[in-house]
């Protein structure tokens, strides 16, 4: 099913003019092309994808505006964990393939041959009058063939398991510098930006079911910076304001000091006040992706909640199975408004909304003797309305033929007799959709890093840094909250540089283990790991040779639940720079 060699191509072109000595204008393009595997919450396998950005600048002493374009393209990629799936039920549904597995087990009394008469056998015992198909064996042109046709499809509700993805996205900005001006005051600072959306995945990944749609956003700032006390103390001060097209603007202000002591400035104290503005992201707005086993997950917004229901009823998955455990078997109706008034909880069907951020950040940074920094931090940050995701019970979708546009939903409403009974019977949906939670969340961040010049040719780092979440729902199992930083990571490096034509460097990293908590869940484990590289310049040739590894010490470890173990990079780079030296 999964090829794991990776080949990637990129080419990049730019272009500079300076139209004066002051002005410039250039042009950049990059592309990307290749094959890959992308781990989410299943393991999608990237064949053929292109992604190519196209941008163009003007820079000035005062003023710079920018705009580029980025568009994908996702070839032939496709869900391995569905190929799989319809590979097997090309062959028998599951339901006929565990009846051949019963057959078998009663005949041969053993697990391996019960499996083997389950993928082999084409007539079975108990169904005499109906041919079934043999699973098709990896590497025959059966397989291939199966394989290709599944892979070429894109609607997993009709046995495809192939990605079409045709988006991208325009953005342009703007900022231009007043300090000319008002330096005798403050430097001011001006600017803003548009980004426009074209979602085109043909209701494969988003609700784009009648098209592709656009969204657009919009935003702009406003930043004032004043030294005071013979540059020894700076105020920083900004304003921004934000608004997408499905959600209200709201303006985000932040504040920073910073105070610099000793003979050079050495020494600095910064204090931060920052508000911040997150908008949800394309998936978390508009994502409508059925994967199977009667779950879809589903962006927050009206558009993709209305499509499927969710702004109408929705309950939690907890109250829906306790409410079938005491309606089993029940039909009156009164008895079962009175179970459902008992033991159904409805949840708030709002939009997801955008997250907002209150920060608070105190650091220094201190020379304790010659040639020894100590850098240390902390910072808390408040939520409100923060976004995850959520496991809710909705409605059952019936597809448009030949799309994945919902054309009727099932009735959940508790107040109808056929409301109950859909309920009492199961006849729902499971979704995972992005909302906000009302609670008190908080994460805390703290650092410290020492870097100390043993001699001009050596240099010697060690930092720490602690994070954590704290998310007083974070019992309830239908809470996804997608935070998934480990809590404490180590690092030291050593550096060397002009030894002669030699350099060199060795770094050593720890990362604590963490645990997934979102749509992906499980436990990682710690992982360390040593990078290690030597350099060595040949001036007359303007060239430097490089060897080095990452990881060079080869420790397997995952990087996400049911990811592939990473193993050693090794690598050999040539450099040509006219500017190289000694």
């Amino acid at each position: 099913l999964i090829d794991p060699a990776v080949f990637l191509q990129k080419y990049t072109a730019s272009a500079q003019y300076f139209l004066t000595d002051k002005i410039e204008l250039s042009w950049r393009s990059f592309l990307v092309n290749g094959n890959t595997i992308y781990q989410a919450s299943n393991r999608n396998v990237l064949r053929d994808v292109l992604f190519h950005q196209h941008k163009i600048e003007l820079r000035t002493p005062d003023l710079l505006f920018r705009t580029y374009g980025s568009w994908e393209s996702s070839g032939r990629a496709y869900d391995s964990r569905f190929t799989g799936i319809f590979l097997n039920q090309w062959a028998k549904s599951n339901d006929i393939w565990f009846l051949a597995y019963f057959e078998g087990y009663g005949q041969h009394g053993s697990h391996e041959k019960a499996r083997l008469y389950a993928d082999t056998v084409t007539v079975l015992q108990s169904l005499p009058g109906l041919r079934f198909r043999p699973r098709p064996e990896p590497g025959t042109p059966e397989f291939r063939q199966v394989f290709e046709e599944i892979n070429s499809s894109y609607y997993r509700t009709q046995g495809g398991a192939g990605f079409y993805d045709r988006s991208s996205f325009y953005h342009s900005e703007i900022q231009y510098d007043f300090s000319k001006y008002t330096g005798r005051f403050a430097d001011l600072l001006i600017g803003g930006n548009l980004r426009l959306y074209r979602i085109n995945t043909k209701g494969t990944l988003f609700v784009d079911f009648e098209g592709p749609f656009w969204m657009h956003e919009y935003g702009g700032f406003i930043q004032a910076n004043r030294w005071l006390w013979n540059r020894r103390i700076r105020l920083l001060g900004a304003v921004r304001y934000d608004k997408s097209q499905y959600f209200q603007g709201r303006f985000t202000p932040r504040l920073a000091t910073l105070f610099f002591w000793g003979r050079e400035r050495q020494n600095s104290l910064r204090l931060s006040y920052q508000t911040g503005f997150r908008i949800p992201t394309l998936e978390d707005q508009f994502i409508a992706l059925d994967i199977g086993f009667q779950e879809i997950t589903l962006g927050g917004t009206t558009r993709a909640r209305s499509a499927f229901g969710l702004d109408r009823w929705m309950y939690s998955a907890r109250s829906v199975a306790a409410f079938q455990a005491a309606a089993s078997g029940v039909s009156d109706s009164a008895t079962l408004a009175a179970l459902a008034q008992q033991y159904l909880v409805r949840l708030p069907t709002d939009p997801v909304r955008p997250e907002y951020i209150q920060n608070y950040e105190i650091g220094t940074r201190l020379l304790l003797f010659k040639g020894l920094y100590l850098d240390v931090e902390f910072a808390r940050a408040y939520y409100t309305d923060f976004v995850l995701y959520r496991y809710v019970i909705a409605s059952r979708p019936s597809y448009e033929a030949g799309t994945t546009k919902p054309v009727a939903l099932s009735n959940l409403d508790p107040n109808t007799y056929e409301g109950l009974i859909n309920l009492r019977d199961g006849n729902t949906y499971g979704y995972n959709t992005a909302t906000n939670v009302r609670d008190q969340v908080y994460a805390d961040y703290a650092s410290a890093g020492i870097e100390y010049a043993i001699s001009p040719k050596i240099l010697w780092t060690l930092s720490y840094s602690y994070a954590s979440l704290t998310l007083s729902v974070a019992k309830d199992p239908s809470i996804l909250p997608n935070f998934n930083t480990p809590r404490h990571k180590v690092g030291s490096s050593l550096y060397f540089f002009n030894l002669g034509r030699w350099s060199a460097s060795l770094n050593y990293r720890w990362i604590d283990a963490t645990e997934f908590d979102g749509l992906i869940k499980g436990r990682v484990p710690a992982v360390q790991w040593l990078d290690a590289q030597v350099g060595y310049l040949i001036p007359k040739y303007k060239v430097q040779i490089r060897i080095g590894g990452q990881n060079v010490l080869n420790i397997r470890y995952v990087q996400i639940p049911g990811g592939p173990r990473v193993g050693g990079l090794y690598y050999i780079q040539l450099i040509y720079d006219p500017a190289l030296s000694r």
